[in-house]
């Protein structure tokens, strides 16, 4: 069970959130922005069951002063993500739904927050994705957190595109967990 919370127009494509349900009943946030992601905020824990965790995870655009590609050297400036955007939201949700079991019942995530950037620069130290996990034990919430990215990045179609020096050279890159055919 998922309804759309809110899509906003933008210039080039709209930023989109959806609020999905898992078939264990673990509510999860899935959002693909038009911008560098926002500050941080911390769930509000009273409306969830028992949660005495909250683990996260951001990515960042590294600041990899030189890089060799068609040129001598080059310095990247940011990174830009573009996606299919139906299938990226249907992999998002899919995802949650394929979270695995914890090992006891009592042991249970509580929440899933997924946040991605698309169809913008992300400069250098920027956050450009986020996974939030609540839990009832920091063990099932770390757990849950890796699983997670692993999975984001292999099956989730967000493509990343390195900027360099004048913005007059890209280069498109490739998540190692999706080159290793981890796509389901």
């Amino acid at each position: 069970m998922h309804e759309q919370l809110s899509e906003v127009d933008t210039e080039d494509q709209a930023n989109h959130q959806v609020k999905h349900t898992t078939p264990t009943s673990i509510p999860c946030i899935l959002t693909l922005l038009n911008t560098v992601l926002p500050q941080p905020a911390t769930p509000d824990l009273s409306t969830l069951p028992p949660t005495g965790s909250v683990v996260s995870f951001r990515g960042f655009t590294r600041g990899d002063a030189l890089v060799q590609i068609d040129e001598p050297s080059a310095i990247v400036l940011g990174l830009e993500y573009s996606c299919y955007l139906k299938m990226a939201m249907k992999q998002l949700i899919a995802i949650c739904d394929d979270l695995p079991p914890p090992p006891t019942s009592s042991a249970r995530v509580t929440r899933v927050e997924i946040s991605h950037t698309i169809n913008c620069l992300v400069p250098l130290h920027s956050p450009s994705f986020e996974v939030v996990v609540c839990s009832a034990h920091r063990s099932e919430g770390l757990a849950a957190l890796e699983w997670l990215l692993t999975e984001v990045k292999a099956r989730v179609p967000i493509w990343k595109k390195e900027i360099y020096g004048d913005s007059a050279i890209t280069k498109w890159c490739v998540n190692k967990e999706w080159d290793k055919g981890r796509v389901k």
